[in-house]
């Protein structure tokens, strides 16, 4: 019993680190790196993760998870659904220049079914408050869902790799 605990705390420490060294820097950490911060040996990250996909597909899942999480709560909001689909939109921008970690995981070959499911569960968030703007005139020209989800991805890229960090409004905003 004891050994599972530390190993589940030990997994939580490396995903932490993965996020805390991302967050710093924009970019993917080694191994090596993330061990260290985590205070853990770099064996103990591959007992935990076979390999760094599957470390970049747990903290991806973590980080939709959260968006989800903001996005259930902005959607629970009653009055002025322009107002609250620019709070979210805002939101989600300095999130992903903060921890857009999980883009990286949409970079890959492959992706794993959790981490397409979470993402689709954010589209289909995005979708109904982008709806409700819609519906309540505060769209002019609408977008289909599909070119919205373009749109925002391409502007995450972008923020991602134009704004260094500390020198972003969003990331203070």
């Amino acid at each position: 019993m004891q050994q599972a605990r530390q190993a589940s705390l030990n997994r939580e420490k490396v995903v932490k680190a993965t996020r805390e060294l991302f967050s710093e820097t924009s970019a993917l950490a080694s191994m090596n790196d993330i061990a260290a911060r985590a205070g853990v040996g770099k064996g103990t990250i591959y007992r935990a993760f076979p390999d760094r996909f599957a470390l970049l597909s747990t903290v991806a899942i973590d980080q939709l998870q959260e968006v989800q999480a903001r996005a259930e709560d902005v959607l629970s909001k009653s009055g002025n659904a322009d107002e609250i689909f620019a709070e979210f939109l805002h939101y989600m921008l300095r999130y992903n220049v903060r921890n857009g970690l999980y883009l990286e995981v949409f970079r890959q070959q492959e992706v794993v079914a959790e981490v397409v499911e979470a993402q689709r569960v954010v589209k289909v968030q995005i979708e109904e408050l982008y709806g409700r703007a819609v519906q309540a005139g505060s769209v002019v020209a609408p977008v289909s869902d599909r070119d919205l989800h373009f749109v925002l991805n391409a502007f995450v890229q972008w923020l991602n790799g134009t704004f260094a960090r500390g020198q972003s409004e969003l990331e203070t905003g």
